[in-house]
């Protein structure tokens, strides 16, 4: 049975689930009819379906065929420039996923859907589309739509598509600048994310998974090596880097999915002066209260032994700055790769919750993150697409 259309859908989504209804009605071996179905129920946008779309659509009702036939057409629609119809393919894919976990089967192609919504995005750009608004509202990267209908559909691992969402949602990125006071931040002119944790908690390790780059933020065994609020630019534009190390005069605008990620002072056995932790401390909680670009904070806890004191402490003053306002705040349990194939322990993840309902924090997200295996990184890119919207 195929669940009745929602309103509002375009009149080539229509037709397209009106040939679903349709096929079921023909018998097993009549799949050259329901092809032919497809032609004709298209004329009036014959060029949006090529003939190979014509053979890859399911000719069948079931959820997980639906899904891909879905998929397909979202892949064609970004082809043919026509974002607004794909974006809805990408709504009713989302609402299928539903139906596919309980039945299992083949899966949507993922990876080439991903790949057909980032050039849909690159072309965009190169026509000045994204910076006069030309992409649809609250949404800048029709990745993020992607992003969402794949969430509601079974996992898997696909270090491909991993690679191919990172490299489109990050194009350019570099190193802005290192903040020590309120004064030396940069101007709140994009959205950010920041990024929370003890000392050796994985931050900057994190930090290069999500970004898809090898050294963008320096990792070291040297706990407390992060000792100020240092800046990452996020597609900024061509020749920020440039701009930043030579002061040459780069022309140009950023792109409009431009934002800051933010790697703060790692906090607990940083080897550092008191006075300085101190300082830390006054500044980290002037910047939660204040920094109103603030979109996200991932607060990192070592997902082998679980919350410190200190994590606790800064689960507390982010429920409190955090009380009424819309930024995310989400705790992130990392390194599960390093308990085997078990990852994280049940009994850490549920001691965890606890001390995140006992410092007022309790129905905020928990996900679990390695940035070895890159586990975690679609989960945490859907929430870093607040910082991707306008």
């Amino acid at each position: 049975e195929v669940p009745p259309p929602p309103p509002n859908l375009s009149p080539l989504l229509a037709a397209f689930r009106s040939l679903l209804e349709l096929s079921l009605s023909l018998p097993p071996a009549s799949p050259p009819r329901g092809a032919d179905l497809l032609l004709a129920a298209s004329l009036s946008r014959r060029s949006l379906f090529p003939p190979s779309l014509a053979l890859l659509l399911p000719l069948a009702g079931s959820p997980p065929l639906y899904s891909r036939g879905l998929a397909t057409l979202a892949s064609h629609l970004f082809a043919a420039g026509e974002e607004g119809a794909a974006r809805e393919a990408l709504a009713e894919l989302g609402r299928a996923g539903a139906g596919c976990r309980e039945l299992g089967g083949e899966r949507p192609d993922w990876a080439g859907l991903v790949k057909a919504a980032a050039r849909h995005a690159a072309r965009a750009r190169s026509a000045g589309a994204l910076q006069k608004g030309g992409f649809a509202p609250k949404t800048c990267n029709p990745v993020l739509s992607v992003l969402d209908a794949y969430a509601s559909h079974p996992r898997f691992a696909d270090p491909l598509l991993a690679e191919q969402v990172a490299t489109a949602l990050v194009r350019r990125v570099v190193f802005l600048t290192g903040a020590v006071s309120a004064a030396t931040l940069p101007a709140p002119d994009r959205p950010e994310a920041a990024f929370v944790g003890r000392s050796n908690v994985g931050k900057s390790s994190l930090v290069n998974m999500l970004c898809g780059r090898r050294a963008l933020a320096y990792t070291s065994k040297t706990p407390g090596k992060t000792q100020q609020f240092n800046y990452f630019a996020v597609n900024d534009k061509e020749g920020r880097g440039r701009e930043i190390r030579y002061g040459d005069e780069v022309g140009g605008e950023r792109d409009r999915d431009s934002f800051y990620i933010v790697d703060l002072p790692g906090f607990g056995f940083a080897k550092v002066p008191a006075a300085v932790k101190r300082s830390w401390g006054e500044l980290m909680d002037e910047y939660f209260k204040t920094r109103r670009n603030l979109r996200v904070v991932f607060h990192l806890v070592d997902g082998r032994h679980g919350c410190v004191s200190e994590d606790a402490r800064i689960m507390r003053q982010c429920a409190d700055a955090f009380r009424g306002s819309k930024v995310e705040y989400v705790v992130v349990l990392t390194k599960a790769d390093k308990n085997g194939s078990k990852g994280v322990d049940s009994e850490v993840a549920k001691g965890v919750r606890e001390v995140m309902k006992e410092c007022g924090v309790g129905g905020r997200p928990l996900l679990i993150t390695s940035s070895t295996t890159k586990l975690g990184r679609d989960e945490m890119w859907r929430f870093l697409k607040t910082c991707c919207e306008y």
